[in-house]
């Protein structure tokens, strides 16, 4: 935001011109003195084009990828859905209910069908509980909240079977 606003300070007109008093070039976004011969010359604001996310969430997710396992089972999959979504947190949903590779991993890492199931890189947190939540994100090295104007986009990728959300990761 400070590279947009620095970009826009100097976006606009420029003039220089050589001060007859001291021999002295003058850049100015005045225009010169009536007497005095100038250029102008009109610039436009630069930006720099940055990722979507932040260091330390983009280390996060190289690290430990967040999958949901999730399906429509209620209020408890929404609260999970909506508690990932406001923290800022992007994830893959795997819908054990729509695909068997899904259901199969789900059982495998489990040992039940049971959701919604929270996959942290190699860490499994079943069941939605806040404070777990929250504390195993942190351990993973998520931070505490996006950027405000991020975190309130959506960040649920849907994985299919032959082409795996996130790059695969």
């Amino acid at each position: 935001m400070l590279v947009s606003l620095a970009g826009g300070a100097v976006a606009g007109q420029v003039y220089s011109w050589t001060d007859p008093a001291t021999g002295k070039t003058v850049f100015s976004d005045q225009p010169p003195p009536p007497n005095v011969k100038g250029q102008q010359k009109d610039y436009k604001a630069s930006t720099i084009q940055t990722s979507l996310h932040g260091y330390a969430i983009q280390e996060a997710i190289r690290k430990s990828p967040v999958t949901l396992f999730s399906s429509d089972c209620g209020e408890v999959c929404t609260n999970a859905k909506q508690f990932l979504s406001k923290r800022g947190i992007p994830y893959t949903l795997k819908n054990p209910g729509t695909q068997q590779a899904y259901f199969d991993e789900l059982k495998k890492l489990t040992g039940s069908d049971k959701i919604p199931v929270l996959l942290i890189g190699s860490k499994t947190v079943t069941g939605f509980e806040p404070g777990s939540w929250n504390a195993a994100l942190d351990e993973a090295g998520y931070p505490k909240s996006e950027n405000p104007a991020v975190a309130n986009k959506p960040k649920e990728t849907v994985a299919t079977p032959n082409k795996p959300a996130n790059g695969g990761q």
